[in-house]
């Protein structure tokens, strides 16, 4: 099952609004950056990163993981609200495996659970889910609640095996068996398409990390406890 889960991104967006995604430091890890030439500025907003509000799109990456290569476990974890009454949009994407120069990376799609393979940044095939697992239509996002989505890599050395999991319940899985799948390690981030004049899409809170875990919970310190009395009942 791979090693336990180790946090090298976290993200809540705690910062001044109009400030660009690319000048903002995260809680833990790497700078973000933006994952390609095109792509617009993203901006926090009420400790928000949302779509933009007009053509185009956002696209970030950040740190990669150091215990993927070979055989091991990759989670990304982002918790998102619908601020209006839900409209699909057409691509709001979890990236992972990135490798930003040569332009490989699989986009995982929130909505549609398809997986897109691209080599050289050219589309290079779609993984479709495992029909008899999970495979069913979410529940439509209710506007100002907040839901989160986890996506589960495994690199299995033959495969790259992926997990969806809407609120803690697991959607779909798929397998990437072909020869030009993307085994090494890449980075990790997020795309938003743009939705001229609506605000349609914000992330709340980003984290990734080697290992499985389906939340960024993390128990208090030590310190936490002290002055607590454990009793036993005779």
């Amino acid at each position: 099952m791979g090693s336990p889960a180790n946090l090298f991104v976290r993200d809540t967006f705690q910062d001044e609004d109009s400030t660009p995604l690319q000048d903002h430091a995260p809680d833990t890890g790497g700078n973000w950056a933006k994952a390609f030439d095109i792509s617009s500025d993203g901006t926090i907003v009420d400790n928000m990163v949302a779509n933009p509000t007009a053509s185009g799109y956002v696209s970030y990456v950040n740190a990669t993981p150091t215990e993927y290569d070979g055989d091991g476990e990759l989670t990304v974890y982002l918790k998102y609200q619908i601020p209006n009454p839900y409209t699909r949009i057409l691509s709001n994407p979890i990236k992972v495996n990135v490798d930003t120069d040569d332009g490989d990376y699989y986009d995982v799609d929130f909505e549609s659970g398809l997986i897109f393979r691209y080599i050289g940044g050219i589309s290079d095939g779609t993984i479709v889910p495992t029909p008899d697992v999970g495979n069913r239509t979410p529940a439509t996002p209710v506007a100002g609640a907040e839901h989160e989505i986890v996506v589960r890599v495994t690199n299995t050395g033959s495969s790259v095996d992926f997990e969806i999991y809407l609120d803690g319940e697991l959607w779909q899985s798929a397998s990437d068996t072909s020869p030009n799948r993307i085994a090494a390690a890449g980075k990790v981030g997020f795309s938003l398409d743009g939705a001229t004049g609506v605000r349609a899409f914000e992330v709340i809170d980003f984290a990734a990390f080697d290992g499985f875990q389906l939340t960024p919970y993390e128990p208090p310190p030590p310190s936490f406890w002290a002055g607590f009395r454990l009793t036993r009942e005779e």
